[in-house]
């Protein structure tokens, strides 16, 4: 996400397109989020996960490769179709698990939290430096590959 902006600014994005593109994830969310959760019920959560990851990669590719708003912005609604499907998934996992410990609810959830956090200290540098060293469109190829790296462990574990 912080790579976002100054990948629009190479690619010559205003300021009112870059706001587009960031928001554009969030509202596939927000349209995505309740029926994706309804399927995460009914088919279970690792098919959400798997196939979130994989749609997320795909979204990372295609923002990567993208060089105009007309091309970044639906490569960014993609992503977040993959997010609302990894994360209802996820959730529901979480909340599964609460279910089967609730004396360690407040651990588990925090747990979840910690590695989130984790994530959003590790991937601004990871990706700055990425960005620094071989382009702008390196850290969405990076992410690409990570999703794609946690697609393939989800789909090899029965969650």
């Amino acid at each position: 996400m912080p790579a976002l902006p100054l990948y629009a600014q190479s690619i010559g994005l205003s300021s009112s397109a870059n706001g587009l593109v960031i928001s554009a994830p969030a509202l596939a969310m927000l349209v995505l989020n309740l029926p994706f959760g309804q399927a995460a019920d009914r088919f279970g959560r690792n098919p959400l996960m798997v196939a979130g990851m994989a749609v997320m990669a795909a979204a990372d590719v295609g923002t990567a490769v993208s060089r105009s708003v007309m091309m970044l912005v639906p490569m960014r609604v993609l992503l977040g179709v993959g997010r609302a499907g990894c994360e209802c998934g996820d959730r529901a996992y979480l909340a599964d698990l609460c279910a089967r410990v609730p004396e360690k609810r407040g651990i588990i959830v925090a747990g979840q939290s910690t590695v989130h956090a984790i994530g959003l200290v590790i991937g601004p540098l990871r990706g700055g430096r990425l960005m620094e060293a071989d382009g702008a469109p390196a850290a969405s190829y990076y992410v690409a590959a990570a999703a794609i790296d946690l697609a393939h462990l989800f789909n090899r574990r029965a969650i």
